[in-house]
């Protein structure tokens, strides 16, 4: 039986949450009452999303084990802590933390207190905390929205591009205006050319109609690395000029800002932002509100949640041509590749602006964030010099580099070729002293996690791959086995329903043809190489 979109459902939880800090038994049945739904579905909703508190009265810790904090695993060990901080709150591990931290990080909150961060830390640090949770004190931690600054380039030597130059003041092109929304609505086709390849979605508005809504999601489509929420924060007016255009492109009646559910000032700051513009226009803006994390295909995923659909059963019907598929079909972009719109429809063109040098987010160990432009294609060799020439270095020379946006890939530092897909996040440089057997490991433990469960594929390929790896051990030819895997994962990406288990699959299986050492080390129980003065990270196997 078809159930159908409730989208009045995630606003009644945001009341309550606003309210409560959480939803208990009781509040379930007052909503499932007040919509005249089934409780049972009210409850499998928000049961989808880790990072909603369950427990009233406890603190809750929310853990980071995205691809730069699994990288950072060097100085503590997950499982035994994560032991440690259940004693005294309820802990959730999140392959991304929608919030820009140095890794590892995790974020505490105490009932009826705003979120803390803490990053950076090692394991003296989480002795600290715990005492701090007895204690029931997280006074000496930040807040969670004050946001981590990335290092700021000289606009002016590099000849940045100007969406990136207009991070510093915040202005949008002279041209941008009511009417520039009102001429992309006349003649759409400029930015329908720029706006292919900025999302996974493999349906065309040509063939599967006009969307209800644009959705513009503040989170993106890699949640730790924090990208599309720090232009949203640096930029809403680029942000929301660049919804509208893009709305009015798609045909799109109304524009809904997608953000975190305890970052209401987000909503705000875009909205008025968005209000400049949007008068005459004809075309509607709200925020809405709900989880950062949702585990399923990222555009599927948020349209999902807006709708109050269970996320299998809109993956089941949305499949690899995305949001579009719903009734009524929507379209969701992330704020990154909206920030730049402005400027690309001012420069006209045929949609190839951008694409040649590509903006990102560049980071490694022990360094904070830098942003970087960098051509699309060049050598492993030449992005080692030019990442060191920023300032963008680890403890040890680079082992590999993992390009994380729309697509997910990884390449090892000496590649003779790397190509930097559009849309493009970050850029996170992999030194000598990460363990790429171990990280490849947390990658799929991640993929684990990130699978809404509309597809035997996404349920359990990633864990099958960690058996057979594990199982390895046993066997003569480590190399043979490796291949097998990355077989098996190939083929699971092939089969899957959505693209979402390919964006963790993909760079393990990068990683297993190309640090097979690495993995033969680690699975003899032995510590992965590091270069003389940095401390090793012992190989722990998964699951403790």
């Amino acid at each position: 039986m078809s159930v159908p979109p409730r989208p009045d459902l995630l606003p009644a939880i945001m009341a309550l949450m606003e309210e409560k800090g959480h939803l208990s038994g009781v509040d379930v049945e007052a909503v499932a009452r007040r919509l005249r739904i089934p409780a049972s579905l009210v409850y499998g909703f928000y049961n989808q999303f880790a990072e909603f508190p369950t427990q009233a009265g406890r603190p809750m810790v929310t853990l980071c084990a995205g691809p730069a904090c699994a990288a950072a695993e060097q100085g503590w060990n997950r499982e035994k802590w994560v032991g440690r901080l259940r004693a005294g709150a309820h802990v959730a591990t999140l392959p991304g933390l929608a919030r820009p931290h140095n890794p590892p990080a995790l974020v505490v909150r105490l009932p009826g207190e705003s979120a803390r961060l803490v990053q950076g830390f090692r394991e003296p640090e989480l002795e600290r905390l715990v005492m701090a949770l007895e204690r029931r004190d997280l006074s000496t931690y930040p807040l969670s929205e004050e946001p981590l600054s990335p290092v700021w380039p000289d606009y002016a030597a590099q000849g940045s591009s100007p969406w990136l130059a207009s991070l510093a003041g915040g202005e949008l092109p002279g041209s941008f205006g009511p009417d520039a929304v009102r001429e992309i609505s006349r003649e759409p086709g400029r930015l329908l050319k720029i706006l292919k390849g900025e999302g996974r979605s493999e349906g065309e508005p040509a063939t599967l109609g006009p969307p209800d809504a644009l959705i513009c999601d503040t989170v993106g489509p890699s949640p730790e690395s924090g990208v599309d929420l720090l232009v949203s924060l640096f930029h809403p007016r680029a942000v929301a000029a660049g919804s509208l255009l893009a709305a009015a492109a798609l045909r799109a009646p109304r524009v809904a800002f997608y953000v975190p559910w305890d970052r209401p000032e987000l909503g705000e700051r875009i909205l008025e932002a968005a209000g400049e513009t949007a008068a005459g226009t004809g075309i509607r803006c709200e925020v809405v509100r709900g989880p950062a994390y949702i585990p399923c295909f990222r555009e599927t995923g948020v349209a999902a949640t807006l709708q109050g659909m269970m996320l299998w059963r809109a993956a089941s019907i949305c499949g690899r041509d995305g949001p579009l598929r719903l009734r009524p079909p929507l379209a969701v972009f992330g704020a990154f590749s909206l920030w730049r719109v402005p400027w690309l429809v001012e420069a006209g063109g045929s949609g190839g602006e951008g694409k040649e040098r590509m903006t990102l987010m560049a980071q490694a160990p022990g360094s904070p964030p830098r942003w970087l432009e960098v051509p699309a294609r060049l050598s492993g060799e030449e992005l080692s010099r030019l990442l060191e020439g920023a300032w963008v270095k680890g403890q040890s020379g680079p082992k590999a580099y993992y390009l994380e946006g729309i697509t997910n890939k990884l390449y090892s530092a000496d590649a003779a070729e790397v190509e930097i897909p559009s849309g493009t996040r970050r850029l996170l440089v992999l030194d000598q002293s990460v363990c790429m057997a171990r990280w490849a490991l947390r990658l799929l433990e991640a993929g684990a996690e990130s699978c809404c469960g509309g597809c035997a594929p996404g349920r359990t390929a990633a864990a099958a791959a960690a058996a057979m790896l594990k199982s390895a051990t046993r066997r003569a030819d480590l190399e043979t086995e490796l291949r097998r895997t990355a077989e098996v994962l190939r083929g699971a990406e092939e089969l899957a329903l959505c693209p979402c288990l390919g964006e963790y699959t993909s760079p393990v299986r990068a990683c297993l043809e190309s640090f097979s050492e690495d993995f033969r080390i680690y699975l003899e129980g032995e510590d992965c190489p590091a270069p003389v003065g940095v401390e090793p990270g012992r190989a722990t196997r998964m699951g403790g």
